[in-house]
């Protein structure tokens, strides 16, 4: 393979490195934001804000990918909308930790809602425009190998969370807004760092790549998004819940979490394997068979009890992960230049909103 197309290492740890970031800080932010709204005397909208909430998850990655997207065939650049979404998130992350430690009365603490659903929409501003430049760094025969990369960091910083939350605990939400901030703030200079250190001639050669249909399928990406989204929420907000219930994997003596957390890593170091597979199947019809495994054991899950339940989960998270390795792949080979990033945009809102929904509901 020609160096032209090798993978660029360094951008990619950079993007992982941004990633686990912004999962830390989303987890710092499902941790506190219901202590937050309770200190202020905002409990009593929780629903309305998780609407709000919704929304804004839904609306802003497609409408921030349209902008960026247009910036891009313009000016052939995506860092200044990265860049100013990154700055303007630690600015926001560092005035909640300064308003949560002052805890201000009266009517400064309307503040704090405002700040909140202003850290929504810029979290949602960067995200996609940041995570687009991945097709620039990577073959796309490499796509599912070095989206495995992403996904096995990704879920096992996800099975160790009851050790963020505890960590988070000690520190505080002042502190831990704070810390969400830096953490933030500094993946995201790391990534213009390592973007801006390329030099000229790899930068010319790096593209956005066109789709491999005729044209893009933005609406086939957000259906792709939607369905990755409803096995993300079953395998994260309602698997748990079903362990408790049914008293599944009962020879480990721990909890329900723990329990969860060890089926997610058990997913994500499958996940390198299976995306060799899916590189010889090829992406439509490993996203095809993901689909058909992951409803199939999901129902077994349901229907069954005991050893067969276990089975089932373990089998079902095998076929999730061939799902996170090739719906992301999948979303980037149906856009086109013009539409990329407001299709990626699609892309994760569509994902996002089943566990919104499960999370108003749940309230």
């Amino acid at each position: 393979m020609s160096k032209t197309y090798s993978v660029k290492w360094r951008q990619i740890w950079a993007l992982i490195f941004l990633d686990i970031a912004i999962l830390i800080s989303w987890i710092a932010y499902h941790k506190y934001q219901p202590v937050v709204l309770d200190i202020f005397g905002f409990s009593s909208i929780t629903k309305e804000f998780l609407i709000i909430q919704a929304l804004i998850l839904l609306v802003t990655p497609p409408a921030a990918g349209i902008f960026a997207d247009k910036i891009w065939l313009k000016k052939k650049e995506k860092l200044p909308l990265i860049k100013s979404g990154i700055n303007l998130v630690t600015m926001v992350f560092m005035t909640v930790a300064f308003t949560v430690f002052i805890q201000p009365d009266g009517w400064w603490r309307f503040l704090v809602p405002i700040l909140i659903v202003f850290w929504l929409i810029l979290m949602n501003v960067f995200h996609s425009p940041a995570f687009s430049t991945f097709e620039m760094f990577v073959p796309e025969k490499k796509y599912p190998q070095v989206m495995a990369l992403f996904i096995v960091l990704i879920q096992l910083a996800q099975a160790i969370e009851p050790v963020i939350i505890d960590v988070l605990d000690i520190f505080g939400g002042p502190i831990t807004f704070a810390v969400g901030g830096i953490l933030v703030f500094a993946t995201g200079f790391y990534l213009q760092r390592q973007f801006t250190n390329l030099n000229t001639s790899t930068k010319r050669r790096l593209s956005v790549k066109k789709a491999t249909t005729s044209e893009s399928k933005p609406w086939l990406v957000f259906g792709l998004g939607l369905i990755f989204g409803i096995a993300t929420n079953f395998f994260f907000n309602q698997l748990p819940e079903l362990i408790d219930e049914f008293g599944v994997m009962s020879f480990i003596d721990v909890s329900g979490a723990v329990k969860t957390g060890l089926v997610i890593a058990f997913s994500a170091l499958f996940c390198y394997p299976i995306s060799l597979l899916v590189s010889k199947i090829g992406l439509n019809k490993s996203m095809i068979i993901s689909i058909i495994l992951c409803i199939l054991f999901g129902g077994v899950i349901f229907l069954s009890t005991g050893t067969t339940t276990t089975i089932a989960i373990l089998l079902f998270a095998l076929a999730y992960a061939g799902l996170s390795v090739s719906a992301i792949p999948s979303a980037f080979v149906n856009l086109n230049p013009q539409h990329k990033v407001f299709g990626l945009g699609l892309f994760f809102a569509a994902a996002e909103f089943p566990s919104s929904i499960f999370e108003i509901l749940s309230v």
